[in-house]
């Protein structure tokens, strides 16, 4: 049987390298969660842009009116799946978090002085829903683009199939709500059912 060969690593070394990675994912969640939003502002604004663009006359056959009832409905798939990269990267950030406490009450307790210079433990760390946070601001500009997506692709749909103007603009303007409210509330509802685990 082998020996086992012992290591010439010390913990301490071991834990400023574990340290340093746990950092850097941190950031890298935080740059993810700006690329992300983004990414789904851009392909929003490319596509509206072409459609201002477009032929003004071509827009008055049923069958565009669809096509882009469509195209918007989808817009609004992509601000779901935006919002739902927004949950995990902020899910992502405060794991990392959680292993850079750890680490440091792990150092805190071998030296108590060491106690007072961390700002941040487990006890006190931010809590995964946080209003006014960065992450919180970029999940309601997604999701009110999200919601304005889908009130304009119930619009286009309901030209399509000629519905008469009141219930058109009743129709639209709840699914403008439902869509923010929805997308919000889910949002809020995971960051907090994931913080209390």
């Amino acid at each position: 049987m082998a020996k086992k060969q012992t290591l010439s690593v010390a913990p301490d070394e071991i834990l400023v390298a574990e340290f340093n990675y746990i950092v850097q994912t941190a950031i890298q969640a935080n740059e993810d969660r700006a690329r992300v939003t983004s990414f789904y502002m851009v392909s929003v604004g490319s596509f509206i842009a072409g459609l201002i663009t477009a032929q003004i006359e071509a827009l008055q056959v049923q069958i565009v009116f669809l096509a882009f009832g469509g195209l918007f409905l989808l817009l609004f798939i992509a601000g779901i799946l935006t919002l739902k990269q927004l949950i995990r990267l902020r899910l992502a950030w405060l794991e990392s978090i959680a292993a850079l406490n750890q680490i440091k009450e792990y150092y805190a307790a071998a030296n108590y002085q060491l106690d007072s210079a961390f700002r941040w433990s487990n006890k006190n760390a931010p809590p995964g829903y946080s209003p006014g946070s960065v992450s919180h601001l970029l999940a309601i500009q997604v999701s009110l683009l999200s919601a304005i997506m889908l009130f304009v692709a119930v619009l286009f749909i309901q030209f399509g199939f000629a519905v008469p103007a009141p219930e058109n603009i009743l129709a639209s303007g709840a699914s403008l709500a439902f869509g923010l409210v929805a997308m919000l509330q889910y949002y809020r509802l995971i960051l907090v059912k994931n913080s209390s685990s």
